[in-house]
């Protein structure tokens, strides 16, 4: 069994959770705890076959997906990493002209992609997404570092929210070695 800990915007929406709780059941794992951070699960592993960005391993791939083949939708970009699938959602890190985040939902232009979309306090289908984005890119040493000096760049400001992000991602990361 793997364990992994479940980020959930910080708002008083029980719609993601019980989404959650209910993939969680479906994969056949458990709940262990709740923590400030979210919920604190045990998955099955994941069943051979299924291919998914190396770097991500601790994602939440097996929970939302546990079908996992690959990207639903037509992505036309070869310097796209696929970072894996979040709903109806198609997530990339692109790093071709300055890095993006990129949650795709259809072919062509229907997309929604940038950096700063992944911070956005919100809770909607388009937020959640562009944050998972991120939390996944985030993970990814190389592609951390493009983001991070990107903001340098940009916005002192969002740099700040930035840093704050990433980290209660290492807190979370760092809590879910402690468990295993």
């Amino acid at each position: 069994m793997n364990r992994f800990l479940l980020l959930f915007p910080l708002n008083n929406d029980p719609k993601p959770v019980n989404d959650a709780l209910e993939r969680i059941n479906k994969a056949g794992g458990r709940v262990l705890e709740y923590s400030f951070l979210g919920l604190i699960v045990e998955l099955p592993k994941l069943k051979p076959g299924m291919n998914y960005h190396p770097s991500v391993t601790e994602s939440l791939l097996p929970v939302i997906d546990p079908e996992y083949k690959g990207p639903r939708h037509e992505h036309d970009c070869e310097c796209c990493s696929f970072l894996g699938r979040y709903n109806e959602f198609d997530l990339y890190f692109c790093s071709t002209k300055g890095p993006t985040i990129i949650a795709r939902y259809g072919a062509l232009e229907q997309y929604y992609s940038g950096l700063i979309f992944g911070l956005a306090n919100r809770s909607t289908k388009f937020a959640d997404a562009m944050r998972e984005a991120l939390i996944r890119a985030v993970k990814v040493p190389e592609y951390r570092t493009q983001i991070v000096d990107e903001f340098k760049q940009k916005s002192t400001c969002y740099l700040q929210i930035l840093e704050q992000f990433i980290q209660r991602i290492d807190a979370s990361e760092s809590l879910t070695k402690e468990i295993v």
